[in-house]
């Protein structure tokens, strides 16, 4: 019996881990929480494939966070870009499609404080002589997700990560911007306001 304890010890262990961990995704703490804004500057649209830029002066999110008892932990209702430029003189206006996107708490790391989630139903629109829509892999009418992670030790900062994102319908872009390209949006830190705390 003895020896049979000390091998299921370690399973027992390992067990306890991974509910911890599986229960810390399945909630989340925010505080203060309500209505908040998010901004960058520059934000910027990137181009693996051909190595072209769009660079907006400023991105302005809008929103609500929330403590939960599901990952959901808020949501993003209003987005502005403004000034947004890229090569041979092509200026663009942004208009943000599929609002509000949803803010999803995915981990939590008690011991370093970092919680990390995605942001979906991102799309947007880029308007001007050239045309295009950025969204999901599943088509233009598709939400795209964008990843964040959040230190409380720096509470009034998320950084963003790219997601999987797509460029359709495009027109009158030179070559620069072409359907079925991979793009990266907003990869950066951005200013919380209030600060929170997430867990």
């Amino acid at each position: 019996m003895r020896r049979a304890l000390r091998y299921l010890a370690p399973l027992i262990a390992a067990f306890a881990a991974v509910l911890t961990l599986s229960t810390s995704a399945l909630a989340g703490t925010v505080t203060p929480g309500g209505p908040f804004t998010a901004a960058t500057s520059p934000w910027v649209i990137g181009n693996p494939v051909s190595g072209v830029d769009i660079t907006c002066g400023t991105l302005d999110l809008g929103g609500t966070l929330m403590s939960s008892s599901t990952p959901v932990i808020g949501h993003v209702s209003s987005a502005t870009a403004t000034m947004c430029s890229g090569p041979a003189g092509l200026t663009f206006t942004m208009t943000f499609l599929g609002l509000p996107w949803t803010v999803n708490e995915t981990t939590y790391n008690a011991t370093t404080g970092v919680a990390t989630g995605t942001l979906t139903g991102f799309r947007v629109q880029l308007s001007g002589i050239c045309k295009a829509t950025i969204a999901g892999p599943g088509g233009a009418g598709a939400g795209g997700t964008l990843g964040w992670s959040h230190s409380n030790s720096v509470p009034q900062t998320l950084t963003a990560t790219s997601g999987s994102l797509v460029l359709y319908n495009v027109t009158g872009c030179l070559g620069l911007l072409n359907n079925g390209n991979a793009v990266t949006v907003g990869t950066s830190a951005y200013t919380l306001s209030p600060p929170q705390s997430i867990s």
